[in-house]
């Protein structure tokens, strides 16, 4: 969402977390040390957009209440928004994040599908053993997780040539 107009605002963050620290965003970004000093936050409210991009396809997204509303809500680059309502390990809450997202954007240039089928970890890209193990050490994913995700890597190539 940087990438087309979101900016990230670490205020409402701040504000956020000291309400409920027990959100997801709070705990990864305690776990990761992501906005913790004063520049981290200036350098991550830093405008990234780029006109280069056309249109953007946005897979489950996390963390949408980190991004400025009013930001959202002016974004005019075409938005493909898929959803993942079916429940599995690392299932985000539908309506904290993706469908809030759709919510906040402008309805002209945004479609929003939640293919039944799908799981958090069915967006993941192709495995490479690299990609594997990286996994494992960022987010101590279990062996029947890494599984998970690389036999799901078809049906997301089935959904990708119906859209």
């Amino acid at each position: 969402m940087w990438l087309t107009d979101g900016l990230y605002d670490g205020d409402k963050v701040k504000t956020d977390c000291a309400t409920d620290p027990s959100e997801l965003i709070c705990k990864i970004g305690e776990m990761w040390r992501i906005a913790k000093t004063e520049e981290d936050i200036v350098s991550m409210e830093q405008d990234l957009s780029d006109p280069r991009i056309k249109a953007i396809a946005v897979f489950d997204l996390g963390g949408t209440q980190t991004f400025a509303p009013e930001t959202l809500a002016i974004i005019k680059t075409p938005l493909l928004v898929i959803g993942a309502p079916k429940p599995s390990m690392g299932s985000l809450d539908l309506y904290r994040e993706s469908r809030a997202l759709v919510a906040s954007l402008p309805k002209d240039n945004v479609r929003y599908i939640e293919p039944a089928s799908l799981t958090r970890f069915d967006f993941l890209g192709v495995f490479t053993e690299r990609g594997t193990n990286i996994l494992e050490d960022e987010v101590r994913a279990t062996a029947s997780c890494v599984k998970a995700a690389q036999t799901s890597i078809s049906r997301i190539t089935r959904l990708s040539r119906t859209l």
